[in-house]
């Protein structure tokens, strides 16, 4: 994770990723300091890319290799404990959208 861009997720997109996390993070940090650290932001989104791509390879492991189907994703969290602490607090994940 201290080298975001020396193994790439395929298909991962880190400047719509990264985008979106300083958009999140900006309101919530008194000073700009995290913020303007190109290196903790691209951090932020490689660890975003590992816990997506290793919760998506559980998911179709666990779905017999199916396409995967929204509830295929959420089983797949609540049935492993460190996922589901993960994303315990994700009103997206638990509720959509908003």
């Amino acid at each position: 994770m201290t080298e975001p861009h020396s193994k790439p997720t395929p298909g991962f997109d880190f400047e719509v990723v990264g985008r979106s996390v300083t958009a999140f993070l900006t309101p919530r940090c008194n000073s700009n300091s995290l913020i303007s650290d190109e290196k903790f932001i691209d951090g932020v989104c490689a660890c975003i890319a590992f816990l997506l791509s290793e919760v998506l390879e559980l998911a179709h492991n666990d779905s017999g290799g199916s396409q995967l189907v929204l509830k295929d994703i959420r089983i797949t969290v609540c049935s492993h404990s460190e996922h589901k602490v993960a994303f315990q607090y994700s009103k997206v994940f638990w509720k959509g959208s908003g």
